[in-house]
């Protein structure tokens, strides 16, 4: 059965697994589209043409490709009653065509199909019997053609404009025939043979070409053997001269041998500057090639520095002149002179052309994810899934936009629980944490992107970094004595809170990490976002 929603048939990452998995599960090899396995599927994949969707999610795709895959998995089953609801939703005028063919031929093959569809052009042209559902009853049940002609208001285009002058007429092919006495499917093909004869236009252009070229190589090849030529001649005149020389005097002798000598290092010389500007030019190339790369890389290495310097040593400085020098009471000011400097090598990369426009809204998004997901869990204190959500960005986008996502993430969620010294502290703690997943993914990505590793950093980093950050801002804040008491005293009072937001952590990543990562690896490859 085809459903009216084909999303509801897909259970796998891409196209290919999903076709597969049903392939396989045939235990009885029919005969409808071919007699193994691996004939059944090239044919029917080839029928669809949808070769080019099966690396694809089935999300991924448009409407119609959706319908076509959907048709292919159902098609795979080769069932005896194919059931279709509307079939043709999406579908451009070319795949209704084949569509309709396979239909036939499968109907053809003894396979009943009942198909319920609001395409009228399509069931009248395809279709055997025609019914109406009208308020949950058959209304009529007829063969196509007489439904079409004794119905006025269900009924075809052509039907409409030819009924009081040939009111058998129901489909365009059926008018083409009255009209011309031809016997063609429709108008199409009169474009379709104009289309052929450009296109043998075309091939008949590119084959005087390709002649062309053939004849230019073969004039190159010709001028080569003619030099070649040349230069053996000049060889042998210059043998045929020094045999004379020996006939000459002894003076002469001795002076064209002289000059032959000088020709013969000349001709040498000039065949070994050939070979060394041969061997320079690859050298050249292979250099500027080795620069490029090595130029790429320490790009990347200059911007990976450039965010740690920027983010651990501009963003606690300008925390510590806000705590020191202004009390806190600038703690707004503060707030976006953070978040400023969260975005300087996020800026610099985007002056650059590392980030594009959808790189720049899937980050966003995920700041917005980020915010909802502290606002949702507003009434379990230390619950959040901020921290999990900055991990995956991190991961998946790299280190300066895991710090941007932590950063803006607390700027934005703080507008709503409440702005206040803490904002800064947070906005650098929660940055933290992503640039470090960042960095971790740039050594080993695949490592990072297991689930362990995952719930093991998601553990680690609310305790160690977001917590051992904001329990000693805590101190700073409430008081100015700062001694070994105290600070053993508010990281001990810190622990439950602490370990309640990293287990929290541990729990969102061990669900939605990996589906989350999948998802924004979707995402880049689709749109291109490196």
């Amino acid at each position: 059965m085809l459903p009216q929603d084909p999303t509801t048939l897909f259970v796998r990452k891409t196209v290919e697994e999903d076709l597969y998995e049903v392939l396989e599960e045939q235990n009885q090899i029919k005969t409808f589209f071919g007699e193994t396995r691996q004939e059944i599927w090239q044919n029917v994949i080839a029928l669809l043409g949808i070769e080019d969707l099966l690396k694809k999610h089935p999300y991924d795709l448009s409407g119609g490709e959706q319908q076509k895959a959907a048709l292919a998995k159902v098609l795979l089953r080769q069932p005896a009653i194919l059931l279709l609801d509307e079939p043709t939703k999406g579908l451009d005028a070319g795949s209704k065509k084949r569509l309709g063919e396979l239909l036939v031929g499968l109907s053809q093959k003894k396979v009943t199909i009942l198909m319920v569809s609001h395409d009228i052009e399509f069931c009248a042209k395809y279709a055997t019997k025609t019914g109406l559902f009208f308020d949950g009853n058959i209304a009529s049940m007829q063969d196509t053609k007489e439904f079409f002609v004794e119905n006025h208001f269900y009924t075809t285009a052509a039907n409409r404009m030819c009924r009081n002058f040939f009111p058998d007429v129901v489909t365009v092919r059926d008018a083409i025939r009255v009209c011309t006495d031809t016997d063609i499917e429709d108008c199409n093909e009169f474009v379709l043979k104009e289309v052929e004869q450009e296109k043998a236009v075309q091939e008949k252009n590119n084959q005087k070409k390709a002649e062309q070229d053939k004849i230019e190589q073969e004039k190159v090849q010709q001028n080569k053997m003619q030099q070649d030529k040349e230069e053996q001649k000049k060889d042998e005149q210059s043998k045929n001269e020094q045999e004379k020389a020996k006939q000459d005097q002894a003076e002469g002798l001795s002076a064209e041998n002289i000059n032959g000598n000088k020709n013969e290092i000349s001709g040498k010389a000039s065949v070994q500057n050939s070979d060394s500007d041969a061997v320079t030019e690859r050298t050249t190339k292979e250099r500027i090639a080795t620069e490029r790369e090595n130029s790429k890389h320490s790009v990347d290495t200059k911007q990976i520095l450039s965010v740690v310097l920027t983010e651990l040593i501009g963003i606690p400085l300008c925390i510590a002149i806000g705590f020191f020098f202004f009390g806190d009471r600038k703690y707004l000011f503060i707030s976006m002179m953070t978040a400023v400097l969260s975005c300087i090598p996020f800026w610099t990369s985007l002056s650059r052309g590392k980030y594009s426009a959808k790189k720049v809204v899937l980050i966003a998004v995920l700041v917005a994810i980020a915010t909802a997901g502290r606002s949702v869990f507003f009434m379990f204190p230390g619950i959040k899934p901020m921290a999990a959500v900055v991990i995956v960005t991190g991961i998946s986008l790299g280190a300066e936009a895991g710090f941007l996502t932590g950063s803006l993430t607390m700027l934005l969620s703080n507008m709503l629980f409440g702005q206040g010294p803490w904002t800064p502290w947070q906005m650098f703690s929660m940055g933290l944490i992503g640039l470090l997943a960042g960095l971790l993914a740039t050594a080993g990505k695949e490592r990072m992107e297991k689930r362990s590793s995952l719930c093991l950093f998601g553990l680690i980093s609310p305790l160690v970094i977001y917590g051992g950050i904001m329990n000693f801002a805590s101190l700073l804040m409430m008081s100015y004595t700062i001694n070994k008491e105290s600070i053993i005293a508010i990281y001990l009072s810190g622990i439950p809170v602490d370990l309640l937001h990293a287990v929290s952590t541990v729990v969102f990543l061990a669900v939605g990490g990996k589906p989350m990562l999948e998802k924004i690896e979707r995402v880049k490859k689709k749109h291109g976002i490196e």
